[in-house]
């Protein structure tokens, strides 16, 4: 076990030892030596630009807000001037309905009996006489 742990850490110094950098003559040792420092400069760095982005995303998300905000305010104003312009539609409709049953109130007050069945003929029950013509009825006045 010892043999195989020397030969082992021998091939491990050698592959260390190997230059990867010809034109600076920089092994894998010195290649490896480096990286800690590179690695916390980057990440300084990394934390810098981290600010800026953090304050950048939150500018835009109060954007954003404001804009979702705005088309709240805009759809709620929409639908009070559809719901008014609905209610002022069915307010018509009905006042077109009360002068219609006005106007069939006043025909009725100036029509005979007969005549308000002889137009409205379903309502009289069947196998009934038709109302004598003697009778009439004067409008009111």
């Amino acid at each position: 076990m010892r043999k195989f742990r020397s030969k082992l850490i021998d091939a491990l110094e050698g592959l260390l030892d190997t230059v990867i950098n010809q034109k600076t003559n920089a092994t894998v040792r010195d290649e490896i030596g480096e990286a800690p420092g590179l690695a916390l400069d980057h990440l300084k760095e990394r934390l810098k630009t981290r600010g800026l982005e953090n304050d950048r995303l939150t500018a835009e998300t109060l954007l954003i807000l404001e804009q979702v905000q705005d088309l709240r305010e805009k759809r709620k104003a929409a639908i009070k001037r559809s719901n008014a312009q609905t209610e002022t539609i069915i307010l018509d409709n009905l006042n077109r309905k009360i002068a219609l049953v006005k106007t069939f109130q006043s025909m009725v007050d100036e029509l005979e009996p007969s005549a308000i069945v002889s137009l409205y003929g379903e309502f009289a029950p069947a196998g009934l006489p038709p109302p004598p013509k003697a009778i009439t009825h004067q409008p009111k006045k």
